[in-house]
Protein backbone atom coordinates (compact mmCIF):
# COMPACT_ATOMS: atom_id res chain seq x y z
CA UNK A 1 0.00 0.00 0.00
CA UNK A 2 1.38 3.54 -0.93
CA UNK A 3 1.23 6.68 1.59
CA UNK A 4 -0.03 10.02 1.48
CA UNK A 5 2.07 12.60 3.94
CA UNK A 6 1.14 16.01 4.66
CA UNK A 7 4.35 18.11 5.50
CA UNK A 8 2.36 21.77 4.70
CA UNK A 9 0.73 22.68 8.11
CA UNK A 10 2.01 25.97 10.00
CA UNK A 11 3.41 26.27 13.27
CA UNK A 12 0.67 26.69 15.87
CA UNK A 13 1.07 30.88 17.47
CA UNK A 14 1.16 29.38 20.09
CA UNK A 15 4.50 27.46 19.56
CA UNK A 16 6.10 29.98 17.30
CA UNK A 17 7.75 31.53 20.35
CA UNK A 18 9.99 28.43 21.42
CA UNK A 19 10.15 26.85 17.81
CA UNK A 20 10.56 29.93 15.69
CA UNK A 21 10.01 27.17 12.23
CA UNK A 22 7.39 28.05 9.70
CA UNK A 23 6.01 24.82 9.42
CA UNK A 24 5.22 22.65 12.33
CA UNK A 25 6.65 19.03 10.65
CA UNK A 26 10.01 20.88 11.99
CA UNK A 27 9.15 20.40 15.30
CA UNK A 28 12.55 18.38 16.74
CA UNK A 29 11.48 15.69 18.96
CA UNK A 30 14.76 13.74 20.86
CA UNK A 31 16.76 15.17 17.92
CA UNK A 32 15.13 14.33 14.93
CA UNK A 33 12.28 17.17 13.15
CA UNK A 34 8.69 15.22 12.77
CA UNK A 35 9.18 14.98 9.08
CA UNK A 36 12.30 13.16 9.41
CA UNK A 37 10.25 10.81 11.83
CA UNK A 38 7.37 10.53 9.80
CA UNK A 39 9.17 9.68 6.89
CA UNK A 40 11.57 7.46 8.54
CA UNK A 41 9.06 5.02 10.09
CA UNK A 42 6.74 5.45 6.80
CA UNK A 43 9.88 3.79 4.62
CA UNK A 44 10.92 1.28 7.42
CA UNK A 45 7.06 -0.19 6.91
CA UNK A 46 7.35 -3.71 5.11
CA UNK A 47 3.71 -2.83 3.76
CA UNK A 48 4.07 0.56 2.23
CA UNK A 49 5.77 0.96 -0.59
CA UNK A 50 5.28 4.47 -2.74
CA UNK A 51 5.41 7.82 -0.68
CA UNK A 52 3.05 11.01 -1.81
CA UNK A 53 4.92 13.78 0.54
CA UNK A 54 2.74 17.36 0.00
CA UNK A 55 4.21 20.10 1.37
CA UNK A 56 5.50 23.39 0.73
CA UNK A 57 7.91 23.95 -2.00
CA UNK A 58 10.49 25.21 0.36
CA UNK A 59 10.90 22.10 2.10
CA UNK A 60 11.06 20.03 -1.02
CA UNK A 61 15.14 20.32 -1.00
CA UNK A 62 15.01 18.44 2.96
CA UNK A 63 13.52 15.51 1.34
CA UNK A 64 15.64 12.40 -0.57
CA UNK A 65 12.30 10.84 -2.14
CA UNK A 66 12.73 7.26 -3.34
CA UNK A 67 12.62 6.10 -6.93
CA UNK A 68 9.24 5.78 -6.59
CA UNK A 69 8.06 8.09 -4.47
CA UNK A 70 6.24 11.56 -5.32
CA UNK A 71 6.07 14.90 -4.52
CA UNK A 72 3.03 17.37 -4.49
CA UNK A 73 3.13 20.98 -3.94
CA UNK A 74 1.06 22.56 -1.05
CA UNK A 75 -2.29 23.08 -2.68
CA UNK A 76 -2.97 26.05 0.50
CA UNK A 77 -5.36 23.95 2.88
CA UNK A 78 -5.59 20.77 4.84
CA UNK A 79 -8.19 19.55 3.10
CA UNK A 80 -6.86 20.35 -0.63
CA UNK A 81 -3.27 18.67 0.24
CA UNK A 82 -5.46 15.48 1.32
CA UNK A 83 -7.30 15.38 -1.85
CA UNK A 84 -4.09 16.67 -4.11
CA UNK A 85 -2.15 13.63 -2.46
CA UNK A 86 -4.91 11.42 -3.17
CA UNK A 87 -4.60 12.22 -6.69
CA UNK A 88 -1.11 11.63 -7.43
CA UNK A 89 -2.13 8.45 -6.56
CA UNK A 90 -4.89 7.97 -8.25
CA UNK A 91 -4.08 4.09 -9.31
CA UNK A 92 -4.29 2.47 -6.06
CA UNK A 93 -7.22 1.59 -4.47
CA UNK A 94 -6.27 1.79 -1.15
CA UNK A 95 -3.66 4.32 0.67
CA UNK A 96 -2.78 4.95 4.28
CA UNK A 97 -2.90 8.77 5.49
CA UNK A 98 -0.13 10.28 7.47
CA UNK A 99 0.05 13.93 9.05
CA UNK A 100 3.30 14.19 9.54
CA UNK A 101 2.65 15.93 13.24
CA UNK A 102 2.20 12.05 15.06
CA UNK A 103 5.42 12.27 16.81
CA UNK A 104 5.37 8.98 18.12
CA UNK A 105 4.40 7.04 14.63
CA UNK A 106 6.30 3.58 14.40
CA UNK A 107 6.92 1.03 11.60
CA UNK A 108 4.98 -1.72 13.01
CA UNK A 109 1.88 0.70 13.80
CA UNK A 110 1.44 1.52 9.97
CA UNK A 111 2.04 -2.61 9.22
CA UNK A 112 -0.66 -3.56 11.19
CA UNK A 113 -2.96 -0.98 10.20
CA UNK A 114 -2.12 -2.09 6.29
CA UNK A 115 -3.11 -5.63 7.05
CA UNK A 116 -5.67 -5.66 9.33
CA UNK A 117 -7.58 -2.05 7.16
CA UNK A 118 -10.88 -3.95 4.98
CA UNK A 119 -9.58 -3.71 1.40
CA UNK A 120 -13.20 -2.82 0.45
CA UNK A 121 -13.76 0.58 2.51
CA UNK A 122 -13.04 3.85 1.04
CA UNK A 123 -12.41 5.42 4.80
CA UNK A 124 -11.11 3.09 7.44
CA UNK A 125 -10.54 5.22 10.85
CA UNK A 126 -8.60 3.09 13.94
CA UNK A 127 -10.99 3.76 16.92
CA UNK A 128 -9.72 3.73 20.85
CA UNK A 129 -11.59 3.32 24.35
CA UNK A 130 -10.17 5.70 26.90
CA UNK A 131 -8.32 2.65 28.57
CA UNK A 132 -6.06 2.37 25.74
CA UNK A 133 -4.74 5.16 25.07
CA UNK A 134 -4.21 5.90 29.18
CA UNK A 135 -2.39 2.12 29.27
CA UNK A 136 0.17 3.83 26.61
CA UNK A 137 -0.04 7.70 26.84
CA UNK A 138 -1.25 8.88 30.35
CA UNK A 139 0.01 12.07 30.29
CA UNK A 140 -1.79 12.68 27.06
CA UNK A 141 -5.37 15.16 27.88
CA UNK A 142 -7.49 13.85 25.08
CA UNK A 143 -11.18 14.56 24.72
CA UNK A 144 -13.55 11.33 24.66
CA UNK A 145 -17.09 11.16 22.95
CA UNK A 146 -19.11 8.31 25.36
CA UNK A 147 -20.31 6.14 23.12
CA UNK A 148 -22.40 2.74 23.81
CA UNK A 149 -18.93 0.89 23.20
CA UNK A 150 -17.46 3.59 26.16
CA UNK A 151 -15.59 6.42 25.76
CA UNK A 152 -13.77 6.72 22.41
CA UNK A 153 -11.41 8.80 20.43
CA UNK A 154 -9.60 8.62 17.55
CA UNK A 155 -6.36 8.31 14.96
CA UNK A 156 -4.40 10.56 12.91
CA UNK A 157 -3.65 8.07 10.81
CA UNK A 158 -6.03 6.48 8.55
CA UNK A 159 -6.69 4.55 5.44
CA UNK A 160 -8.29 6.21 2.20
CA UNK A 161 -9.25 4.86 -1.27
CA UNK A 162 -8.29 7.11 -4.15
CA UNK A 163 -10.52 5.60 -6.57
CA UNK A 164 -13.72 5.47 -4.15
CA UNK A 165 -13.43 9.12 -3.04
CA UNK A 166 -12.63 10.08 -6.92
CA UNK A 167 -16.04 8.89 -7.83
CA UNK A 168 -17.72 10.88 -4.95
CA UNK A 169 -15.55 13.97 -4.56
CA UNK A 170 -18.62 16.35 -4.42
CA UNK A 171 -19.49 14.98 -1.25
CA UNK A 172 -16.14 14.45 -0.05
CA UNK A 173 -15.82 17.97 -0.20
CA UNK A 174 -18.64 19.25 1.17
CA UNK A 175 -18.30 16.75 4.23
CA UNK A 176 -14.81 18.02 4.60
CA UNK A 177 -16.21 21.81 3.82
CA UNK A 178 -18.45 21.21 6.92
CA UNK A 179 -16.22 19.11 9.30
CA UNK A 180 -15.35 22.14 11.78
CA UNK A 181 -18.93 23.30 11.64
CA UNK A 182 -21.06 21.39 13.91
CA UNK A 183 -24.65 22.93 12.74
CA UNK A 184 -23.68 21.92 8.93
CA UNK A 185 -22.59 18.73 10.09
CA UNK A 186 -25.92 18.05 12.36
CA UNK A 187 -27.66 18.92 9.08
CA UNK A 188 -26.36 17.16 6.95
CA UNK A 189 -26.12 13.82 9.35
CA UNK A 190 -30.05 13.90 9.62
CA UNK A 191 -32.06 14.65 12.91
CA UNK A 192 -31.66 11.53 14.99
CA UNK A 193 -27.71 11.17 14.45
CA UNK A 194 -27.65 14.89 15.07
CA UNK A 195 -29.72 14.67 18.81
CA UNK A 196 -27.45 11.12 19.28
CA UNK A 197 -24.78 12.79 19.13
CA UNK A 198 -25.38 16.24 20.74
CA UNK A 199 -26.45 13.98 23.72
CA UNK A 200 -23.18 12.43 24.42
CA UNK A 201 -21.23 15.41 23.41
CA UNK A 202 -23.60 17.59 26.05
CA UNK A 203 -24.91 15.26 28.64
CA UNK A 204 -22.89 12.48 28.43
CA UNK A 205 -25.31 9.95 27.07
CA UNK A 206 -24.14 6.92 25.89
CA UNK A 207 -27.06 6.87 22.72
CA UNK A 208 -24.68 6.25 20.30
CA UNK A 209 -23.10 3.54 18.71
CA UNK A 210 -20.33 3.46 16.30
CA UNK A 211 -22.05 1.18 13.74
CA UNK A 212 -24.87 4.11 13.76
CA UNK A 213 -21.64 6.51 12.88
CA UNK A 214 -20.23 4.43 10.57
CA UNK A 215 -23.94 4.16 8.32
CA UNK A 216 -24.39 7.96 8.61
CA UNK A 217 -20.59 8.78 7.55
CA UNK A 218 -20.76 6.05 4.80
CA UNK A 219 -24.25 7.42 3.66
CA UNK A 220 -22.86 10.79 3.43
CA UNK A 221 -19.53 9.98 1.55
CA UNK A 222 -21.37 7.31 -0.85
CA UNK A 223 -18.98 4.44 0.09
CA UNK A 224 -18.57 1.67 2.91
CA UNK A 225 -16.63 2.93 5.76
CA UNK A 226 -15.02 0.82 8.84
CA UNK A 227 -13.72 1.65 12.69
CA UNK A 228 -10.97 -0.29 13.12
CA UNK A 229 -10.16 -0.90 16.57
CA UNK A 230 -6.83 -2.21 18.26
CA UNK A 231 -4.59 -0.12 16.43
CA UNK A 232 -1.52 1.61 17.89
CA UNK A 233 -2.67 3.81 20.62
CA UNK A 234 0.11 6.19 19.15
CA UNK A 235 -2.02 7.39 15.80
CA UNK A 236 -4.38 9.22 18.40
CA UNK A 237 -1.36 11.70 19.64
CA UNK A 238 -0.90 14.87 17.40
CA UNK A 239 0.81 18.04 18.28
CA UNK A 240 -1.55 21.48 17.24
CA UNK A 241 -1.00 23.68 20.53
CA UNK A 242 1.21 24.44 23.32
CA UNK A 243 -0.45 21.97 25.37
CA UNK A 244 0.31 18.97 22.98
CA UNK A 245 3.98 19.96 23.63
CA UNK A 246 3.93 20.22 27.16
CA UNK A 247 2.44 16.88 27.18
CA UNK A 248 4.68 14.99 24.71
CA UNK A 249 7.27 16.50 27.29
CA UNK A 250 5.88 14.90 30.17
CA UNK A 251 5.76 11.36 27.93
CA UNK A 252 9.29 11.14 27.16
CA UNK A 253 10.42 12.35 30.79
CA UNK A 254 8.56 9.17 32.11
CA UNK A 255 9.12 7.33 28.75
CA UNK A 256 12.16 8.30 26.58
CA UNK A 257 11.82 5.42 24.26
CA UNK A 258 8.37 6.41 22.86
CA UNK A 259 10.88 8.72 20.60
CA UNK A 260 13.83 7.08 19.89
CA UNK A 261 16.71 9.25 19.04
CA UNK A 262 17.83 6.87 16.45
CA UNK A 263 15.05 6.67 13.56
CA UNK A 264 15.10 3.60 10.88
CA UNK A 265 16.58 4.95 7.56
Amino acid sequence: MDAVITAAGPMPESLRAAHPHEYKCLLEVAGRTLLDRTLAAARAAQRIDRLCIVGPPDLRPRVELGADDLWVDDQGSGSANTLAGLDALADREQVVFIASDVPFLSAAGLDDLVARAPADRGFVLPVYRRAEIEAKLPQAGNKYVPFREGDLTASSVMVLSPRQIAAQRQRVEMVFDARKNFGRLFAMAGPLTSLRFAAALGLGWRVLSVPQLEATIARLLGFPVAALWGCDPAFNFDLDHDRDWAELEQMLAVNPDLAPREVPA
